[in-house]
């Protein structure tokens, strides 16, 4: 190569790093952006399509300032309204190896009480006593009611989902057979709640003075927008 070639290509690269330079330089995020602060591995790890680096080092994640970014005893949680993230928020009632029936004296729905311990919980009020999970921030949540249970023969059960003692979407129905009758049975769907819902189960049977024994259950909600 020439001196001349080597001379006109230094000139070239210099060009181009000043170029670079002053595109970087000028470089901003919008106004609507924000740094939040900095995030350890994990949330690297969850967010790295929403994350800019500092000195090409320290990750930094950049949402938009409304909604903010929460923090609580679990850190940091992202609720952009963009896709980023979510706030999580889950909760659940159970019961487990239970042999009390619970009675029904009529027709008439009645709201289970075989719950008897709480469950993993965060942001949601779980209240085994109450037997009823209570939400603490509006969103779109998974709910879901899953259980073993026995019933008076020849009876058919109907389970479903309240929020503040009226009857949601999902549910069940469940004929017991005979003598004994012992089954499984699930159900679960989506619903918009808000903040001091008060989410429970409710059952009725097909005739009075019937009985169902909820041997292992549990109701459970999972905030998923």
């Amino acid at each position: 190569m020439s001196a001349k070639q080597t001379s006109q290509l230094k000139s070239a690269a210099i060009a181009i790093l000043v170029v670079a330079t002053a595109f970087y330089v000028g470089m901003s995020w919008p106004d609507e952006f924000e740094v939040v602060g900095s995030f350890d591995s994990e949330y690297r790890d969850r967010y790295s399509h929403a994350m800019g680096y500092q000195n090409g080092r320290d990750p930094y994640l950049f949402a938009p300032t409304l909604p903010a970014v929460y923090e609580d005893e679990d850190g940091p949680t992202l609720d952009d309204g963009y896709g980023f993230g979510n706030i999580t928020a889950f909760g659940e009632i159970y019961v487990a190896g239970n042999a009390t029936p619970q009675d029904f004296a009529d027709t008439l729905p009645t709201k289970l009480t075989q719950f008897e311990a709480n469950g993993k919980s965060h942001r949601v009020d779980v209240d085994y006593t109450d037997h009823s999970l209570t939400i603490a921030l509006d969103g779109t949540y998974v709910v879901a009611f899953h259980s073993s249970f026995e019933g008076s023969a020849g009876t058919t059960f109907t389970m479903h989902i309240r929020v503040d003692a009226v009857e949601m979407f999902p549910g069940l129905h469940r004929s017991m057979m005979g003598p004994g009758s012992a089954g499984s049975a699930s159900f679960e769907g989506h619903l918009d709640l808000m903040q001091d819902d008060v989410v429970t189960v409710y059952v009725e049977s097909d005739m009075p003075n019937k009985s169902i024994t909820i041997i292992d259950g549990v109701l459970s909600v999972s905030r998923v927008l």
